[in-house]
Protein backbone atom coordinates (compact mmCIF):
# COMPACT_ATOMS: atom_id res chain seq x y z
CA UNK A 1 0.00 0.00 0.00
CA UNK A 2 1.33 3.45 -1.02
CA UNK A 3 -0.44 5.73 1.75
CA UNK A 4 -3.46 5.54 4.02
CA UNK A 5 -6.39 6.48 4.28
CA UNK A 6 -9.11 5.60 7.77
CA UNK A 7 -12.59 6.84 7.52
CA UNK A 8 -14.28 9.75 8.48
CA UNK A 9 -15.31 9.92 11.53
CA UNK A 10 -16.12 13.30 13.11
CA UNK A 11 -16.88 16.75 11.55
CA UNK A 12 -14.97 19.70 12.71
CA UNK A 13 -14.37 23.09 11.55
CA UNK A 14 -11.82 26.36 12.19
CA UNK A 15 -12.26 29.71 11.00
CA UNK A 16 -9.14 31.33 9.18
CA UNK A 17 -8.57 34.87 7.61
CA UNK A 18 -12.70 35.52 7.96
CA UNK A 19 -12.62 32.00 6.09
CA UNK A 20 -14.62 28.72 7.27
CA UNK A 21 -12.98 25.25 6.55
CA UNK A 22 -14.46 22.14 7.55
CA UNK A 23 -11.99 19.51 9.16
CA UNK A 24 -12.48 16.36 8.98
CA UNK A 25 -10.90 13.86 11.30
CA UNK A 26 -9.64 10.52 10.70
CA UNK A 27 -9.13 7.74 13.51
CA UNK A 28 -6.61 5.46 12.54
CA UNK A 29 -5.05 2.68 15.11
CA UNK A 30 -1.23 3.38 13.06
CA UNK A 31 -1.50 6.52 14.22
CA UNK A 32 1.23 7.65 17.00
CA UNK A 33 0.16 11.63 17.01
CA UNK A 34 -1.88 14.12 15.31
CA UNK A 35 -0.82 15.21 11.88
CA UNK A 36 -2.85 18.21 10.21
CA UNK A 37 -2.94 18.08 6.13
CA UNK A 38 -4.55 21.05 3.85
CA UNK A 39 -6.44 19.48 0.88
CA UNK A 40 -6.66 22.49 -1.53
CA UNK A 41 -8.46 20.60 -3.95
CA UNK A 42 -11.36 20.50 -1.69
CA UNK A 43 -10.69 23.52 0.09
CA UNK A 44 -10.64 21.60 3.32
CA UNK A 45 -8.67 20.70 6.46
CA UNK A 46 -7.81 16.49 7.34
CA UNK A 47 -6.86 15.42 10.91
CA UNK A 48 -5.31 12.16 11.56
CA UNK A 49 -5.49 11.03 14.91
CA UNK A 50 -4.91 7.66 17.32
CA UNK A 51 -7.81 5.95 18.91
CA UNK A 52 -9.12 7.80 21.76
CA UNK A 53 -8.62 11.04 21.44
CA UNK A 54 -11.06 13.40 22.63
CA UNK A 55 -12.59 17.00 19.91
CA UNK A 56 -11.57 18.67 22.71
CA UNK A 57 -7.81 17.83 21.87
CA UNK A 58 -8.38 18.10 18.65
CA UNK A 59 -9.97 21.45 18.41
CA UNK A 60 -6.66 22.47 20.75
CA UNK A 61 -4.12 20.98 17.78
CA UNK A 62 -6.03 23.26 15.75
CA UNK A 63 -5.84 26.17 17.61
CA UNK A 64 -1.95 26.00 18.11
CA UNK A 65 -1.48 24.94 14.20
CA UNK A 66 -3.71 28.43 13.13
CA UNK A 67 -0.71 30.21 11.71
CA UNK A 68 0.64 27.16 10.08
CA UNK A 69 -3.00 26.50 8.45
CA UNK A 70 -2.88 30.37 7.11
CA UNK A 71 0.54 30.26 5.93
CA UNK A 72 -0.83 26.49 3.77
CA UNK A 73 -3.72 28.37 2.49
CA UNK A 74 -1.91 31.51 1.51
CA UNK A 75 0.59 29.23 -0.82
CA UNK A 76 -1.63 26.40 -2.19
CA UNK A 77 -2.07 26.00 -5.98
CA UNK A 78 -4.60 27.11 -7.84
CA UNK A 79 -6.86 24.62 -9.09
CA UNK A 80 -6.55 24.07 -12.35
CA UNK A 81 -10.15 23.01 -13.75
CA UNK A 82 -10.90 20.31 -16.79
CA UNK A 83 -12.09 22.98 -19.06
CA UNK A 84 -10.89 24.69 -22.42
CA UNK A 85 -7.85 26.56 -22.36
CA UNK A 86 -6.42 24.79 -19.77
CA UNK A 87 -3.29 22.52 -20.15
CA UNK A 88 -3.02 19.19 -17.73
CA UNK A 89 -0.36 16.45 -17.69
CA UNK A 90 -1.29 12.70 -19.44
CA UNK A 91 0.71 10.08 -19.29
CA UNK A 92 3.20 12.78 -18.07
CA UNK A 93 3.00 14.60 -21.70
CA UNK A 94 0.94 18.81 -20.80
CA UNK A 95 -1.84 18.65 -22.90
CA UNK A 96 -4.32 21.89 -23.68
CA UNK A 97 -7.81 20.98 -24.10
CA UNK A 98 -10.06 22.19 -26.52
CA UNK A 99 -13.42 22.62 -28.18
CA UNK A 100 -14.46 21.89 -31.73
CA UNK A 101 -18.30 22.86 -31.40
CA UNK A 102 -18.66 21.30 -35.27
CA UNK A 103 -19.00 17.68 -35.16
CA UNK A 104 -20.29 14.71 -33.43
CA UNK A 105 -20.12 14.99 -30.07
CA UNK A 106 -16.83 12.90 -28.69
CA UNK A 107 -13.28 13.03 -27.44
CA UNK A 108 -9.86 12.32 -28.49
CA UNK A 109 -6.50 12.97 -27.35
CA UNK A 110 -3.11 14.12 -29.43
CA UNK A 111 0.05 14.33 -28.65
CA UNK A 112 0.18 17.73 -27.64
CA UNK A 113 -4.06 18.41 -26.81
CA UNK A 114 -7.53 17.02 -25.78
CA UNK A 115 -10.06 18.09 -28.30
CA UNK A 116 -13.45 17.99 -26.90
CA UNK A 117 -15.60 18.01 -30.01
CA UNK A 118 -20.00 18.33 -30.42
CA UNK A 119 -22.40 20.15 -27.70
CA UNK A 120 -20.33 20.64 -24.65
CA UNK A 121 -22.28 20.85 -21.53
CA UNK A 122 -20.35 19.75 -18.54
CA UNK A 123 -17.00 19.69 -20.39
CA UNK A 124 -14.86 18.79 -17.12
CA UNK A 125 -17.45 15.75 -16.42
CA UNK A 126 -16.34 14.64 -19.89
CA UNK A 127 -12.25 14.91 -19.61
CA UNK A 128 -12.59 13.29 -15.93
CA UNK A 129 -14.45 10.46 -17.39
CA UNK A 130 -12.33 9.99 -20.43
CA UNK A 131 -9.30 10.44 -17.83
CA UNK A 132 -10.31 7.76 -15.51
CA UNK A 133 -11.04 5.45 -18.27
CA UNK A 134 -7.92 5.65 -20.09
CA UNK A 135 -6.12 5.37 -15.96
CA UNK A 136 -8.21 2.18 -15.71
CA UNK A 137 -7.41 0.73 -18.96
CA UNK A 138 -3.18 1.70 -18.68
CA UNK A 139 -3.19 0.13 -15.00
CA UNK A 140 -4.93 -3.04 -16.38
CA UNK A 141 -2.97 -3.33 -19.27
CA UNK A 142 0.49 -2.91 -16.78
CA UNK A 143 -0.62 -5.21 -14.31
CA UNK A 144 -1.60 -7.83 -16.96
CA UNK A 145 1.59 -7.31 -18.02
CA UNK A 146 3.45 -8.76 -14.75
CA UNK A 147 1.11 -10.51 -13.32
CA UNK A 148 3.12 -14.07 -14.75
CA UNK A 149 6.12 -12.40 -12.97
CA UNK A 150 4.46 -12.72 -9.72
CA UNK A 151 3.25 -14.83 -7.22
CA UNK A 152 -0.05 -15.04 -6.15
CA UNK A 153 -3.94 -14.11 -7.95
CA UNK A 154 -5.09 -10.63 -8.83
CA UNK A 155 -9.31 -10.72 -8.37
CA UNK A 156 -10.17 -7.52 -8.60
CA UNK A 157 -8.62 -4.05 -10.17
CA UNK A 158 -10.49 -1.07 -9.49
CA UNK A 159 -9.11 2.85 -9.94
CA UNK A 160 -10.52 5.52 -7.28
CA UNK A 161 -9.97 9.08 -6.62
CA UNK A 162 -7.91 8.82 -3.53
CA UNK A 163 -6.42 11.47 -1.52
CA UNK A 164 -3.64 10.12 0.82
CA UNK A 165 -2.69 6.99 -0.95
CA UNK A 166 -1.80 6.18 -4.35
CA UNK A 167 -2.45 2.26 -4.62
CA UNK A 168 -3.47 -0.72 -1.64
CA UNK A 169 -3.46 -4.41 -2.41
CA UNK A 170 -6.19 -6.39 0.06
CA UNK A 171 -4.97 -10.23 0.85
CA UNK A 172 -7.32 -11.44 -1.26
CA UNK A 173 -5.93 -9.91 -4.19
CA UNK A 174 -7.87 -6.84 -4.67
CA UNK A 175 -6.10 -4.02 -6.48
CA UNK A 176 -7.30 -0.35 -6.23
CA UNK A 177 -5.03 2.86 -7.91
CA UNK A 178 -5.27 6.09 -8.13
CA UNK A 179 -6.75 7.37 -11.35
CA UNK A 180 -4.62 10.31 -11.19
CA UNK A 181 -1.64 8.21 -11.98
CA UNK A 182 -2.93 8.72 -15.50
CA UNK A 183 -1.51 12.27 -14.90
CA UNK A 184 2.10 11.13 -14.20
CA UNK A 185 5.07 10.01 -16.39
CA UNK A 186 4.23 6.39 -17.75
CA UNK A 187 7.58 5.39 -15.24
CA UNK A 188 5.30 6.45 -11.99
CA UNK A 189 2.71 4.41 -12.78
CA UNK A 190 4.43 1.75 -13.45
CA UNK A 191 6.07 1.85 -10.20
CA UNK A 192 2.68 2.03 -8.15
CA UNK A 193 1.33 -1.40 -10.31
CA UNK A 194 5.06 -2.75 -9.41
CA UNK A 195 4.25 -1.75 -5.83
CA UNK A 196 1.04 -2.84 -5.13
CA UNK A 197 1.35 -6.51 -6.95
CA UNK A 198 4.68 -7.07 -4.95
CA UNK A 199 1.97 -6.91 -2.18
CA UNK A 200 0.66 -10.18 -3.54
CA UNK A 201 4.29 -11.97 -2.35
CA UNK A 202 5.12 -9.45 0.33
CA UNK A 203 2.46 -7.50 2.70
CA UNK A 204 4.61 -5.89 4.13
CA UNK A 205 7.60 -3.17 3.29
CA UNK A 206 10.44 -5.72 4.14
CA UNK A 207 13.84 -5.74 2.18
CA UNK A 208 12.03 -8.93 1.00
CA UNK A 209 9.19 -6.74 -0.39
CA UNK A 210 11.50 -4.32 -2.34
CA UNK A 211 14.03 -7.06 -3.78
CA UNK A 212 10.72 -8.06 -5.25
CA UNK A 213 9.72 -4.62 -6.21
CA UNK A 214 13.24 -4.34 -8.04
CA UNK A 215 12.80 -7.54 -9.58
CA UNK A 216 9.70 -6.30 -11.24
CA UNK A 217 10.80 -3.07 -12.02
CA UNK A 218 14.88 -2.53 -11.83
CA UNK A 219 14.84 1.39 -12.12
CA UNK A 220 12.24 2.08 -9.58
CA UNK A 221 13.66 4.62 -7.40
CA UNK A 222 13.70 7.18 -9.58
CA UNK A 223 9.95 7.18 -10.44
CA UNK A 224 9.23 6.58 -6.47
CA UNK A 225 11.15 9.63 -6.08
CA UNK A 226 9.11 11.56 -8.52
CA UNK A 227 5.81 10.18 -6.84
CA UNK A 228 7.74 12.00 -3.52
CA UNK A 229 8.22 15.04 -4.87
CA UNK A 230 5.38 16.01 -7.53
CA UNK A 231 2.37 13.17 -6.39
CA UNK A 232 0.75 16.05 -4.83
CA UNK A 233 0.61 18.36 -7.50
CA UNK A 234 -1.66 15.93 -9.04
CA UNK A 235 -4.64 17.01 -7.20
CA UNK A 236 -4.38 20.60 -8.33
CA UNK A 237 -6.05 19.27 -11.60
CA UNK A 238 -9.72 19.07 -11.93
Amino acid sequence: MIGTRSPVTASLSVEVSGRVLPVRIRVSPRAVRLTLRYLPQEDCLTVTAPPGVSARFIRKFLSDHHDWIGRRIATAPDRIPFLPGQTIPVLGQMRLITHTPQGRRGLQMTDTQIVLTGPVEKPENRVRDYLVRLARDTITTQCQRLTPLVEGRIRRISVRDTRSRWGSCSALGDLSFSWRLVMAPPAVLGYVVAHELAHLAEMNHSPRFWAEVARLMPDYPAPRDWLKRHGSSLHRYG
